[in-house]
């Protein structure tokens, strides 16, 4: 039986990440995305950065547009 590269656990079905090639069981990556744990984790944490960084920005751009009605 194959085993997961994360867990250790020896499973029915193996994954291979398509990010990095690790060999991921159902419990330790998205079979949809073809993605391991820790690559899925990855690009989840680097989207709420994206998303922190356009929200400081339209917040900016608010802001300059309230100072430019007060002038």
């Amino acid at each position: 039986m194959p085993k997961c590269s994360i867990c250790g656990k020896e499973v029915k079905t193996i994954y291979t990440c398509k990010e990095c090639g690790c060999k991921f069981c159902n419990d330790n990556g998205n079979i949809k995305t073809e993605r391991c744990a820790d690559c899925y984790d990855y690009d989840v944490d680097i989207g709420k950065e994206e998303d922190s960084d356009m929200i400081k920005d339209l917040q900016n751009i608010e802001e300059e547009d309230i100072d430019m009605e007060g002038d």
